[in-house]
């Protein structure tokens, strides 16, 4: 019996750390959302504040408007920068929604990952792989770059470990333990005999009429 409690208590640990892995890759999605929407925002708004915790190739392309639609402070230009600006102010909502559609990738990643997570997550990663990329293309790699790169080999990690362990999870045998998902846990259910199982299984057996006459006369 203490074998048959420690192999129950051995697989709902192992459920877990495999959901949990799961769920950290698919929180990293939302996380990346928020925060790129955020930063263009302040972007928008004339802040220089930024958070690190963010997609890069939104945001460059909504500073790139800034910059072509003359969006940015006159001091701004001052240094070289006058003949950047060749289209009007008025085409900088342009920029701005194309920032906010490719962001919005994320988003969707997220909400339809909890039912398609392996094909979401692979996404994801090929949608941040190619942001790191463009960030190198763009900035290069620099000390004050040194930052955004750690968190884009973050999440590159995380989402990595998650489609690792999501396959993993699905390569467990089913069984009759239940989890509470509140609590990272899943819920596995027994899995069905399939058609030839259940022709080979021995069926139980069934006193006929003839059984029953000739228990009474035996009685």
């Amino acid at each position: 019996m203490p074998n048959a409690y420690f192999s129950r208590d051995h697989k709902i640990a192992e459920r877990r750390m495999y959901a949990n892995k799961v769920a950290s890759a698919r929180a990293n999605l939302i996380i990346i959302f928020a925060f790129t929407i955020i930063n263009i925002i302040l972007l928008a708004t004339g802040s220089f504040n930024y958070f690190l915790i963010s997609a890069s190739i939104p945001y460059y392309i909504a500073n790139l408007g800034m910059l072509v639609c003359g969006k940015y402070p006159p001091e701004i230009y001052a240094d070289g920068l006058e003949g950047t600006k060749i289209l009007e102010p008025s085409a900088f909502p342009i920029f701005l929604v194309i920032a906010l559609l490719i962001s919005l990738v994320y988003l969707l990643l997220w909400i339809f990952s909890k039912k398609k997570t392996d094909f979401c997550l692979k996404l994801a990663l090929v949608a941040i792989i190619l942001d790191t990329l463009g960030m190198f293309v763009l900035l290069g790699i620099s000390f004050d770059s040194i930052i955004d790169i750690i968190f884009h080999v973050y999440i590159i990690w995380s989402l990595f470990t998650g489609i690792k362990a999501n396959k993993s999870l699905l390569a467990l045998p089913a069984d009759e333990i239940v989890m509470e998902e509140g609590e990272g846990y899943i819920t596995v259910d027994p899995v069905a005999p399939t058609a030839e199982e259940a022709a080979t299984e021995e069926p139980d057996s069934v006193q006929t009429p003839a059984d029953e006459i000739s228990t009474n006369t035996e009685e």
